[in-house]
């Protein structure tokens, strides 16, 4: 992706497959992404906040660590709605945990 200075979609499935194994390897590949590339890495944002209230708890919790990693405004804003939100105690206090290192 950093090579061609382009996003591939198909990672934000990833990101929020069912699976903890599948979630993982995205998940490192973001933080290379993030890394490397933060203006790159931002593209994920929006496409994982917009499937995030519709995911299971254990993927909300790890979709709020991979965004966490991108350190910006946007993601900020999302961490606070999710640490205020109508969502389970773990992934609020996900959130909020993440929102300290911010």
């Amino acid at each position: 992706m950093t090579e061609r200075s382009q996003i591939f979609p198909a990672l934000v499935d990833l990101l929020v497959h069912e699976r903890w194994s599948v979630r993982l390897g995205a998940m490192v590949t973001m933080e290379y992404l993030a890394d490397a590339s933060a203006d790159l890495a931002d593209g994920f944002i929006a496409p994982l906040w917009g499937r995030f209230a519709g995911l299971a708890e254990p993927v909300q919790i790890d979709v709020v660590q991979t965004l966490a990693q991108l350190k910006n405004g946007a993601v900020k804003q999302h961490l606070e709605t999710i640490a205020s939100g109508d969502f389970s105690p773990s992934v609020r206090q996900a959130a909020v945990e993440e929102l300290a290192n911010f």
